[in-house]
């Protein structure tokens, strides 16, 4: 439906609610319908009593849910995360090619000026570092110049860039 989107918010924000029972509302997270959780310090079968709790709560809203405990590294949306090493870098499940919109095409010219650069900070900003990035770019810019375009994916060090000053306007008082 049109408001898929929006329902599908309001019902991940009563469910976070209903799951404060079992887990602190600043060790989980929701986007759509992946969640994530974190729990420090938890053995094993602390774990399983709380991934049954969690079950028996989406079963009461005639829910379905799948849970995986005990691990390291995690795929969550387009992201790998590894709380080991500390790393982050892209995702992308198997047999899936990006593809983007033609150089070519009738959108507005603003929009295909700038997805190179959207799609090479995005990278960027989901790769922990200059190598993580390399592995990835490859498909990537096999996308892009697939599409027309004429761009040489670099890193970006987000952590680097300095945030931009507000411009300072003097106030007008008469």
């Amino acid at each position: 439906s049109f408001d898929g989107a929006e329902t599908c918010e309001i019902v991940g924000l009563y469910m976070l609610n209903q799951l404060q029972q079992c887990i602190p509302a600043n060790q989980i997270g929701l986007y759509r319908d992946d969640g994530l959780a974190i729990i420090p310090q938890a053995n094993g079968p602390k774990l399983d009593r709380i991934r049954k709790k969690i079950t028996a709560i989406f079963k009461k809203e005639g829910l379905k849910i799948t849970i995986e405990t005990n691990l390291v590294e995690v795929d969550f949306l387009d992201v790998t995360l590894n709380l080991d090493s500390g790393k982050y870098f892209p995702f992308r499940k198997p047999n899936d090619t990006p593809l983007y919109i033609n150089r070519q095409s009738n959108h507005p010219p603003t929009i295909i000026d700038q997805l190179p650069g959207m799609i090479n900070r995005r990278l960027s900003d989901i790769s922990c570092n200059k190598e993580e990035f390399d592995k990835a770019k490859g498909v990537y810019g096999t996308a892009l110049n697939d599409s027309g375009y004429d761009h040489q994916l670099e890193f970006t060090d987000t952590n680097d860039t300095l945030p931009r000053a507000n411009r300072k306007r003097s106030r007008k008082i008469i």
